[in-house]
């Protein structure tokens, strides 16, 4: 061991009467520590939010879109579609047409923006079919497979209620007759009938009543004989007592099978075709598009919470590309029905984007084509030189096609993000600078301190540099220390939020815990630039101790 490292680590374990130099000690290794792991935290979870962005952009938009320089419609896309399937590295292609409409509803509006897409391969280069959480894709070629679903649904659930209803009142019914085999009624204590002249005496008679239930018709037969037999004779006037749960059982059965399930309310006859038209209905209908089809649209869930529409409701979408007319080009307007409704984790997305197919767009807004080619890559961190290979085998001139990765569509985006996380760095990068001037403190009160020590070491032959590395070399201990324990306390932190979570409210955050990903890079940087902070602090308390003469530090003595 030198003489520097000895002498240095005995200034750094001051005795008693030095005590203020080791609270001074301990007091930067913590500042060295907690600077070390806020940068190490922060980073990890602003880390953690560019990954989850990055997932949920990915999982709606495709790795690699193909485009014109113009933007103008792709005329031929099926053959561009087949060639750039023909690249290596590219796993799946789709067309997609896209334009800004205005969608209302009988509660509100709102701008869309509507994209047309072809069912059947946009699974091969989007996660939309697994975000759609109510409907389906394949109502988008005909919504009047969902409306015959819905109205299976409703009457299955007025089956159920029907059900209910018959299994409540059979019970009434029955509960009925098992009171009724054994009624007895004593009616001593009632007052005087009407019509029964007084006696003059105590009347103890009794009235018992066997009621008959024939419908509603409670009138007593002809031949049977008077209810109240008084013990005298006198005119005596015959009185029939309806028993009141007797009008249960006169309530017709709801239609429907032994087992209460009631049929379609609008028959099961194919020919019917479920609700029978109302009048003038015939007549609208042909005009639809195939006898009665609407145009399907799937909405995010945000769009559908603005609009106030579920599945099966109608939505009336404008467009500005219309033909032209007396005062310009006119708008148009065409109904379509909400087919399905997806939740993709991003409020830019379920707010304001809607799906409906590649020709009904097209058909819309009245232009052929497509706007674009997604294609879908096999690593999405190699999506840009696997974009370079689609440009020269679709075109190396790039004046017909332009091929655009994910970062480029996503340019301002991410840049933002980079940006934020470089200011956050900067930031708390400064609270390891303040821990820093704690340790120029403490080697400048050392070196007022240990100026007669410093002297007998430069008497006993002691260097200029030897003295400087000894001062170092505190600084060093200082810093790897603390940024050591820095270390292991964010890990940890990042470790318990990872594992454990921190809950967020997901309607306000759209996540429902705190995201962490930790990138080794970042952590190896914070640790290196703590150490390296606390090294260059120590400079100028080491050039001063190594300029103190031993004259003056032995003038005192």
């Amino acid at each position: 061991m030198s003489y520097e490292t000895f002498v240095g680590m005995r200034y750094l374990m001051a005795k008693k009467r030095s005590s203020v130099v080791s609270i001074i000690t301990m007091i930067s290794i913590t500042g060295v520590a907690l600077g070390v792991t806020a940068l190490i935290v922060v980073l990890s979870v602003m880390g953690g939010f560019k990954k989850d962005l990055k997932e949920k952009i990915l999982g709606t938009k495709a790795h690699i879109v193909v485009q014109t320089p113009d933007e103008s419609p792709i005329m031929d896309a099926p053959e561009v579609t087949r060639k750039s399937l023909e690249v290596e590295g590219v796993l799946g292609a789709s067309p997609f047409f896209e334009s800004e409409v205005m969608v209302s509803s009988s509660a509100g509006l709102n701008g869309v923006v509507l994209r047309g897409i072809v069912p059947d391969s946009i699974g091969d280069v989007s996660e939309i079919p697994d975000h759609i959480k109510e409907g389906s894709l394949e109502y988008l070629l005909d919504d009047r497979l969902l409306m015959a679903e819905l109205d299976a649904k409703r009457d299955r659930e007025l089956d159920e209620l029907l059900g209910k209803i018959n299994a409540e009142r059979k019970e009434i019914e029955s509960e009925r007759k098992r009171l009724n085999s054994d009624v007895s009624i004593d009616m001593g204590s009632l007052p005087q009938l009407k019509n029964t002249p007084p006696t003059g005496k105590d009347d103890d008679t009794i009235l018992k009543i066997k009621p008959e239930f024939k419908g509603v018709d409670t009138t007593p037969s002809s031949n049977e004989e008077p209810s109240v037999q008084p013990e005298e004779s006198s005119p005596t006037t015959t009185y029939d007592v309806a028993d009141p749960l007797a009008e249960a059982s006169d309530i017709p059965d709801l239609p429907g099978d032994d087992n209460g399930m009631m049929p379609s309310l609008f028959g099961d006859d194919e020919e019917d075709g479920g609700m029978p038209p109302l009048p003038g209905q015939e007549e609208e209908g042909e005009s639809e598009d195939q006898e009665g089809r609407l145009p399907g649209m799937i909405i995010g869930r945000e769009l559908a919470k603005t609009l106030q529409v579920q599945l099966g409701d109608e939505l009336n979408v404008v467009t500005p590309h219309g033909e032209i007319g007396p005062m310009g080009r006119m708008p148009k307007s065409r109904p379509f029905r909400v087919v399905g409704i997806f939740y993709s984790g991003m409020y830019e997305y379920d707010a304001n984007f809607g799906y409906t197919t590649l020709d009904d767009v097209n058909d819309f807004i009245g232009v052929k084509g497509a706007s674009g080619i997604e294609l879908k890559t096999t690593d999405v961190d190699h999506a840009v030189a696997i974009a370079q290979q689609v440009q020269q085998h679709l075109d190396p001139t790039q004046k017909r096609y332009d091929v655009l990765d994910w970062m480029e569509l996503n340019r301002s985006l991410f840049y933002a993000l980079k940006l934020e996380k470089i200011a956050m760095f900067v930031v708390l990068t400064f609270i390891i600078l303040v821990a820093s001037f704690s340790i120029v403190a403490m080697l400048i009160m050392i070196v007022i301190e240990k100026g007669r020590e410093i002297a007998v070491l430069k008497s006993l032959g002691a260097t200029d540099v030897g003295i400087m590395k000894t001062f170092i070399f505190q600084g060093t201990v200082i810093g790897a220390v603390g940024a050591a324990l820095g270390l292991v306390l964010g890990l940890l932190i990042c470790y318990l939020l990872e594992e454990v979570g921190f809950p967020l409210d997901s309607e306000v955050y759209y996540i429902s815990t705190l995201p962490i990903d930790m990138n080794w890079m970042e952590i190896v940087s914070v640790v290196v630039c703590a150490v390296a902070i606390s090294i260059l602090a120590t400079i100028y308390p080491s050039i001063q101790a190594a300029r103190l003469k031993p004259v003056d530090g032995l003038r005192d003595e």
